[in-house]
């Protein structure tokens, strides 16, 4: 039985151990209060295992994960520092104190929803595109924090972007950005670098 109580003891404790691949995994789950619970975190283990991120201190806070780890990472590959710092400011208010496991597909629609009810500094209400430009740089985080083995997966790829005005320019996201320039690069310096001075100088076919 993958879950199961001793019964050698007066503990109520409940306790895994599950096989994989040769491999034995047991441990005793402190906070299950039923076979139930017991059985389902079994199953986040088998999963921890899959994706080989058991056993490993995964979770931290959302905000200290930003400043650790994406804030390096985006002094590097994002250009734009003043947009950058204050879709940072706009995230780590929302989900201050917030574990980077409970960022769900719930916590990111509850995002935008409230910042769409919001008002910037000057007293606007946030556009669309301000939104789905602060969903995007989310992603990046979540995607960077998928790579440090921090979460399991991003939970923003479920989230819908909001509809915006037709007939308006169309900018590259960062996560677009982030692709296509390597990519370019890749393919050919020449391309990359005409690429790169064009995302940087906002080139137009005007």
């Amino acid at each position: 039985m993958p879950v199961y109580r001793r019964k050698d003891t007066k503990s109520r404790r409940w306790y895994y151990k599950f096989d994989i691949n040769g491999e034995t995994y047991k441990r005793n789950i402190p906070t299950a209060r039923t076979q139930r619970q017991a059985e389902e975190a079994e199953r986040r283990a088998r999963d921890d295992v899959h994706a080989g991120i058991y056993g490993s201190q995964k979770d931290m806070l959302f905000t200290k994960f930003v400043e650790k780890y994406y804030k390096p990472w985006a002094e590097q590959h994002h250009k734009n520092q003043v947009n950058d710092k204050t879709i940072q400011d706009l995230l780590c208010k929302h989900f201050k104190g917030l574990m980077l496991s409970k960022v769900s597909r719930f916590s990111v629609e509850t995002f935008k929803l409230t910042l769409a009810k919001s008002q910037t500094r000057y007293g606007n209400i946030y556009k669309p595109n301000t939104i789905n430009l602060a969903l995007a740089y989310l992603s990046i985080i979540m995607n960077l924090a998928l790579e440090y083995k921090k979460v399991r997966e991003n939970p923003v790829k479920r989230v819908k972007r909001l509809p915006v005005e037709e007939g308006r320019p169309r900018y590259l996201l960062p996560e677009e950005e982030a692709i296509l320039v390597p990519a370019c690069y890749q393919e050919a310096s020449y391309l990359g670098a005409l690429v790169q001075l064009a995302v940087w100088t906002g080139l137009s076919q005007e």
